[in-house]
């Protein structure tokens, strides 16, 4: 009876805001894949509300003139055609859909973000209470990682092989802090500058695991360009190895 309770009042709700969300994205997604599509659906449309606006005048003027009222379902029809018409032309004129990023819809996570190859360009922070020198951060700028749906390769360049579910993900909240699973170290999101409300964590599931915890096998998703990789009571910063070379050789 409590599996049901809970079922009825959480889980059916939940449900059903999901779908909604679906619901109401899907098209959102398809305009922004089909942008002339969408505009040629927006000028007929235009063109039929449009139409049909200019009937239901006339209809309108002809009872007025026959000395009849012109009917409130009549100006109700007019006033919903005249709203859709503006809202058709506002949509062909403003053209919304470029501000849509190319990525909407796409979750952020392993699967969707991370199967690339990353570089290393700075230390994000070292957590309070714990010391790395300068030497064992510079250690790792410029090393690289690359995560595939199969293959791990870490910043030593030893390459791994991943099972069928190859990550762990997970989310940590501002409120409760970040703390590495494994080992007591923790901290806040302001204790290494980080200014979001969550973030995306995530770490390898290794198909056998190696005697020693590798670079790059525990890391956040700031964005899509970006990660975070934890290692050894650090921080770091990564983007792709492409851009990051771009960066380095603007020329």
């Amino acid at each position: 009876m409590a599996f049901m309770a809970l079922f009825g009042w959480i889980l059916i709700p939940v449900l059903l805001l999901y779908a909604l969300v679906v619901a109401v994205t899907a098209p959102i997604r398809w305009a922004a894949a089909n942008p002339g599509a969408a505009y040629a659906i927006a000028a007929g449309a235009l063109a039929l509300n449009l139409g049909i606006f200019l009937v239901l005048r006339r209809v309108r003027k002809r009872r007025r003139s026959g000395g009849r009222k012109g009917g409130w379902v009549l100006l109700l029809a007019s006033l919903w055609e005249a709203w859709v018409v503006l809202l058709c032309a506002l949509f062909l004129i403003v053209r919304p859909l470029r501000f849509i990023p190319e990525d909407f819809g796409t979750p952020l996570n392993v699967q969707s973000v991370c199967f690339d190859e990353w570089e290393v360009v700075s230390c994000q922070g070292v957590p309070q209470g714990y010391t790395c020198t300068q030497e064992e951060i510079d250690r790792w700028i410029g090393a690289r990682v690359a995560y595939g749906e199969d293959l791990f390769t870490a910043g030593s360049g030893e390459v791994f092989g991943l099972p069928p579910v190859g990550y762990r993900q997970g989310t940590h909240r501002r409120e409760e802090g970040i703390h590495i699973s494994g080992s007591t170290v923790s901290t806040s999101f302001e204790g290494i500058g980080l200014d979001c409300q969550r973030i995306r964590w995530a770490r390898v599931n290794y198909l056998n695991p190696p005697s020693e915890v590798q670079f790059g096998d525990t890391f956040y998703i700031l964005d899509r360009d970006t990660l975070m990789i934890y290692f050894d009571c650090a921080f770091y910063l990564a983007r792709r190895a492409e851009a990051a070379e771009m960066q380095e050789n603007p020329s």
